[in-house]
């Protein structure tokens, strides 16, 4: 399945690295360039348990940009 998810705040940041996680393609765009930056770089922008965890697996496992 191929999802976009527009924001990746509280609500798209979790959307996204949930859906990641099942080895679902997703795209995710936001106009903060720096939340842009960190969730390409496996840094969430946000404070969420587990969030980190997630993010770096999903990443990791897609490649760098």
């Amino acid at each position: 399945m191929r999802v976009s998810v527009i924001g990746i705040g509280y609500v798209g940041l979790v959307t996204v690295a949930g859906i990641a996680h099942f080895a679902h393609d997703v795209v995710s765009m936001d106009t903060d360039r720096e939340k842009v930056d960190a969730v390409n770089g496996a840094v969430p922008p946000i404070c969420e348990m587990g969030s980190g965890d997630l993010l770096a697996d999903c990443v990791l496992r897609r490649g760098s940009p």
